[in-house]
């Protein structure tokens, strides 16, 4: 008993060493929000609001003031991260860790961010360079200051640098970069063609389902004859399968944090309570890294009232509302970007060839620093470019080939005077809107936007070639000097609408394209179960409020499932084995909730399943790669266990009978019942989909090891999936892990002048320790509703602290 209570003693004091240590760090990383600061860039006064969540309202008498105070304030906020983004956009990240980041760099340099940056820099009109300054200004007067830099920077050994214009610029176009759609399916679709051929191929090519235009083509053109030129696509070539699975590494997702994904959607105000039009926007990123992707911010001069989120490190306002619009974001899943196999010159190790015409590649040499234990080194690195784009051989260490390849970025070929991010400040209506946001050249997206005057509009943005019969669905062997891109498509002629019949319109990176489409515009886009479900929710309330559209955002009925489960059951009922199962699933009403038994039955079924359907044909490695691409198989292996006809069914290792899907679900279900079993035990009813399925938050300053959780989050069980409107989707093999979620959830009433629902999913600081890094987690979670402030009113009612810079 006495040696209980030394022990005890000796827990409790190392909580209060403990819990002091952390209260010192905390306040050590804190940063000045009340008083005075002396900011001798302004012209004006400025005050920042700030609430109990951290989130920043900014009121100036100007807009450079305004832009230059946004600009002071991220910083406070997110200056570690910034740097981060940063370090990765302009290929430095070895001048900070060293020789394991080389290859990253190397990869990057060559798809020149920067290079770009520098370049568009140079075209940019007076008006968007003095926006870009005025934010530069703001981010390195506070690092100018010295004070209340952030512990991250001591910890990680390294010192902030000053700010330019060209890092804001690199940031955006590794945003664009990654919210360009389909270079993967390139190299998949070649994988595929080389292993089974092109007619076998198309058997399993991706369904791209538009369900407001059933009549389209179901593969986007793929391989068909091009409707505009008449021309028949007869480009052929092979890899081997070690080439192309070097070619994969060129788009590894984990160096392409900004991927986007999304729903967003607005109604009318006819269509609504409040008679004003309402407009919803979830993105959807890999959101684990804290405090989140979106900075939340309030912005206010004048005639400018914004709240809303952007990346850090680009200003503006990229989704959120302003007193007269507002705006979500979704991924368009726009092809622009094509790979090409070029010939190289045999009697000229400095060209290449364009059928017999030899042509000297354009050369670029840059400089990588790496960090080493004696210091600093340099590497040069040559960079080859030919008429379509870089040269990506050199920047693979993986590709073993001999083949020449190149790799075409509409992005890097359209450079305009504006960026269009300023649109918020200025546009009046979703026609003003337009104006500028197809301006916007870096990011190909869906922009849904609602106007107080009651209208409501989509545009997308990027610009995106018309091509040459066959390119952008694989690899395209050049053969001759007739262009490959004929030109751009008009952005008149890109997918839009203002206003819609029936009330309202939304996008969840769904095929929007119409059948009768005269131009190839991708061969991949999100499954349509998703936008589906949000057709039901719209159409079920002749009305709708605000929190019927916070509701939607959470909403984790499951319409693939509602499709699959009756055959589910039905197959696995006639199997001793998987019999319980089948009687679980009955149970259920197909909503994906933490507590849900058949959620986690249906989706381990579900994932198992199409692994026995290919990997008989196409063995496990490439089986792997397919299956870790969701959009690529989904609708096609839903299409095949409803027809119950294909031959891919058929497990081509037992040659003495021919399987259907009655044996493919039966074994899927037995597989799935012996993991969750080895996982959860032999009960059933201890299968809850939030043991099976858990977000965990991860700190950048420890990801893994001891102290990981204490710095992040431990994993939080959740809801939804990859295929409902409650977005929770895990890497195909890694499935108890979310990866994948809404980084922002907003709606916005334009009726509603006094504040906006809201919630980011972390926090707004990206201080360890600070009260505000990761205070969201749990409200995010849990779905309570969050706000931000809109009127004068309810920012002063509402803030904690108020801080006055004076020049």
């Amino acid at each position: 008993m006495k040696r209980f209570r030394w022990l005890l003693i000796l827990v409790l004091v190392l909580v209060v060493l403990f819990g002091s240590s952390a209260y010192y760090i905390g306040t050590y990383n804190n940063f000045q929000v009340e008083g005075e600061v002396q900011l001798s860039i302004l012209e004006k006064p400025v005050t920042i609001y700030r609430d109990d969540k951290g989130m920043a309202y900014v009121k100036a008498e100007n807009f450079t003031d305004l832009i230059k105070t946004q600009g002071y304030v991220t910083a406070q906020d997110r200056l570690f991260q910034m740097h981060l983004t940063r370090f990765f956009a302009e290929s430095r990240l070895s001048e900070f860790f060293g020789e394991k980041a080389k290859a990253t760099d190397i990869k990057m340099r060559t798809l020149g961010f920067a290079r770009l940056a520098k370049e568009h820099i140079k075209v940019l009109n007076k008006e968007t360079l003095a926006f870009l300054q005025a934010y530069t200004d703001g981010i390195n007067a506070f690092i100018e200051k010295g004070e209340d830099i952030p512990l991250e920077f001591s910890l990680a050994g390294i010192e902030p640098e000053p700010w330019t214009i060209e890092s804001s610029l690199a940031i955006m176009y590794y945003m664009g970069w990654g919210s360009a759609a389909n270079m993967k399916t390139e190299i998949l679709s070649q994988m595929l063609i080389d292993k089974i051929g092109l007619e076998r191929f198309k058997e399993i090519y991706p369904i791209n389902i538009n369900m407001d235009s059933p009549n389209a083509p179901e593969d986007s053109l793929a391989f068909w004859q091009d409707l505009e030129t008449k021309e028949v696509d007869t480009n052929t070539t092979t890899f081997s399968e070690k080439e192309l699975q070097g070619l994969l590494a060129l788009n590894n997702s984990e160096d392409f944090q900004l991927q986007f994904g999304s729903n967003n959607w607005v109604v009318d105000g006819f269509h609504s309570e409040s008679g004003k039009p309402i407009m919803a926007s979830d993105p959807h990123l890999d959101s684990r890294m804290l405090p989140g992707v979106m900075h939340n911010i309030g912005l206010f001069s004048g005639d400018i009232r914004v709240v809303g989120v952007t990346v850090p490190g680009i200003p503006g306002i990229l989704i959120g509302r302003s007193q007269y619009l507002s705006n979500g974001i979704t991924n368009a899943y726009l092809d622009c970007q094509d790979l090409f196999i070029e010939q190289a010159d045999p009697n000229n190790a400095q060209n290449y060839l364009e059928g017999k015409k030899s042509i000297p590649f354009d050369v670029i040499e840059e400089v990588i620093k790496i960090k080493g234990e004696e210091g600093m080194t340099e590497e040069k690195i040559t960079i080859r470019i030919t008429n379509r784009g870089v040269v990506v051989n050199d920047i693979i260490p993986e590709l073993e080939t001999d083949k020449l390849i190149s790799m075409s970025w509409s992005a890097a070929k359209v450079m305009g005077e504006n960026i269009g991010l300023d649109f918020f400040f200025k546009a009046k209506n979703v026609k003003e809107a337009k104006k500028y946001i197809s301006q916007i050249t870096m990011t190909v997206n869906n922009f849904c936007i609602a106007d107080v005057n009651g209208d409501i509009a989509w545009f997308t943005t990027g610009r995106l070639p018309k091509r040459r019969a066959g390119v952008g669905r694989i690899p395209f062997l050049v053969q001759d000097s007739l262009p490959t891109w004929l030109g751009w498509i008009p952005y008149d002629s890109m997918p839009q609408q203002i206003n819609s019949e029936r009330g309202w319109i939304g996008n969840a990176n769904h095929k929007t394209i119409s059948a009768d489409y005269p131009f190839y515009m991708s061969n991949y886009f999100s499954s349509s179960y998703r936008y589906e479900r949000l057709i039901e929710l719209m159409e079920s309330k002749e009305k709708s409020n605000v929190d019927d559209h916070w509701q939607y955002q959470r909403d984790d009925y499951n319409k693939l499932a509602e499709t699959l489960c009756p055959i589910f059951i039905e197959e696995l009922s006639k199997n001793e084995e998987t019999k319980d199962l089948a009687e679980e699933l009955k149970k259920w009403d197909y909503h994906q909730k933490i507590e849900s038994v058949p959620a986690t039955i249906f989706q381990n079924v579900y994932r198992i399943l199409p692994r026995l359907i290919y990997e008989d044909d196409l063995g496990e490695e490439m089986t792997s790669e397919m299956l870790g691409t969701w959009y690529f198989w989904q609708e096609r292996v839903e299409k095949m266990v409803v027809e119950n006809q294909s031959d891919w069914l058929d497990d081509i290792n037992t040659t003495e009978k021919k399987e259907t899907r009655i044996e493919m679900i039966q074994q899927a279900g037995m597989q799935a019942k012996e993991e969750l079993t080895a996982l959860y035990g032999n009960n059933i009813q201890d299968w809850q989909w939030g043991k099976n399925h858990q977000m965990t938050y991860i700190n950048p300053i420890r990801r893994s090891g001891f102290g990981k959780e204490f710095l992040g989050t431990s994993p939080i069980p959740m809801g939804g999936s990859g295929e409902t409107l409650y977005r929770a989707l895990y890497e195909y093999n890694n499935p108890t892990d979310i990866g994948f979620s809404a980084c922002l959830r907003m709606v916005a009433d334009m009726a509603d002048d006094e504040k906006v629902l809201a919630v980011i999913n972390g926090g707004t600081v990206s201080r360890t320790f600070h009260d505000n890094h990761k205070d969201q987690v749990d409200v995010y979670m849990s779905g309570e509703k969050q706000y931000w402030w809109f009127s004068d009113a309810k920012i002063k009612e509402n803030a904690v602290y108020e801080l006055v810079l004076k020049p």
